[in-house]
């Protein structure tokens, strides 16, 4: 999965949230719902709590997010020495 097949599920507008990534046509911040994740819920529990987001939504943004974490802090490395460098 691609970033630009979260479009249909994330958006992301300045006057929302202050511009943090919500799920689509919602005020629900993708990290927010990550928050409970941390807290021990699981994917059923958060739709229960959240009846306006699809579970196959939920996990197609934890798929992106698990396969994309790596590469995000590698650029972030990448980046921090190459600043750092000069």
């Amino acid at each position: 999965m691609n970033k630009n097949n979260l479009d249909n599920i994330i958006s992301i507008n300045p006057y929302v949230r202050d511009g943090k990534p919500c799920f689509k046509n919602t005020r629900i911040p993708v990290d927010y719902v990550l928050e409970h994740f941390t807290k021990g819920w699981n994917i059923d529990e958060i739709s229960e709590f959240f009846p306006e987001l699809k579970k196959k939504d939920i996990n197609k943004v934890l798929r992106y997010l698990s396969k994309n974490i790596n590469s995000t802090i590698n650029e972030k490395e990448n980046h921090t020495w190459t600043s750092s460098s000069r």
